[in-house]
């Protein structure tokens, strides 16, 4: 079995659909438990189709007791991070990914776009 497992996806709304169905079912063939590996992948699918505006991979890499989880767009443009107010509707996923994943970070691609990733340590479903 594979480490990695990727998809591309297109740019609309209900890709974060495909995606969440994407990684639990990868997360299910490797007998690992999605935690919040579903959640945080959502965020940054959804992000990329509001702000990056194309299609997007994602890949799922397995280590030995992590899950790293990319997406990468061709939009240059980096995420900034604005005072959110309490009251907003949204603003909140990349604080999100920062909080509950084990490490996280921002690779920019010069001229090629930037992969958003992040890790969570892995639960074994014992399969």
């Amino acid at each position: 079995m594979s480490p990695e497992a990727g998809a591309r996806f297109e740019p609309v709304a209900t890709e974060a659909s495909a995606v969440r169905g994407f990684v639990r079912r990868v997360l299910a063939d490797w007998g690992i438990d999605s935690g919040d590996a579903v959640l945080l992948a959502n965020e940054l699918a959804t992000n990329s189709v509001l702000h990056a505006r194309g299609p997007f991979d994602i890949l799922l890499h397995r280590y030995a007791n992590r899950l790293r989880v990319s997406v990468r767009d061709e939009n240059t443009r980096l995420p900034d991070f604005p005072r959110v107010p309490p009251d907003a509707l949204s603003g909140r996923g990349l604080a999100m990914v920062a909080a509950l994943a084990a490490d996280w970070g921002i690779d920019s691609l010069p001229g090629a776009g930037k992969t958003i990733w992040f890790e969570v340590e892995l639960a074994q479903t014992g399969r």
